[in-house]
């Protein structure tokens, strides 16, 4: 009898004893998946805040540039200045240039021109990739024309286009 009794009560014992720490112990398991799971998120997140800040960079960079090359005013004498000294590294030289229109819409403001240049054929791509160097302009038309001056052949070029600044 002494022996029923002590294996009854070991085996509530065991029961209500063991119970409660297996209990514990599978909720244990089950933070722990939740753990591994977070952490995995947790990884991607911070992989792709790696990646957005490569990203930022290569961005921030852009942007400065594009700032540098949009002025803080509409100053025709600078551009002026500037389509000079290209037309003269160009080999080119400018016949005319008028202004048309200036908008200032939102935070960039532009100004419609057109100028005239005239030179030898095979120096005016060069000329035309200068002239987009280090400014922001958008060409809206090219006209080009050859013609016999002399026995060279000379090229006129009109050029509409707008050039951007910060108003």
């Amino acid at each position: 009898m002494l022996f029923t009794l002590s294996s009854t009560f070991l085996v509530l014992f065991g029961f209500f004893g063991v119970l409660p720490l297996a209990s514990s112990t599978f909720d244990i398991y089950g933070e722990l998946e939740k753990g591994r799971t977070y952490e995995a998120a947790l990884i991607q997140k911070l992989a792709a805040l790696e990646e957005a800040k490569k990203n930022f960079a290569i961005v921030s960079n852009r942007l400065e540039e594009i700032e540098d090359a949009i002025p803080s005013d509409s100053s025709q004498p600078k551009l002026l200045q500037e389509l000079s000294l290209d037309a003269g590294r160009g080999g080119m030289s400018i016949t005319s240039i008028f202004f048309r229109e200036r908008n200032a819409l939102g935070t960039i403001g532009s100004e419609a021109f057109s100028f005239s240049v005239s030179g030898p054929e095979e120096r005016l791509s060069d000329f035309l990739r200068s002239l987009e160097k280090d400014r922001l302009i958008r060409f809206e038309g090219i006209q080009a024309t050859r013609r016999s001056e002399g026995g060279n052949e000379v090229t006129t070029t009109t050029i509409e286009g707008k050039s951007f600044y910060l108003p």
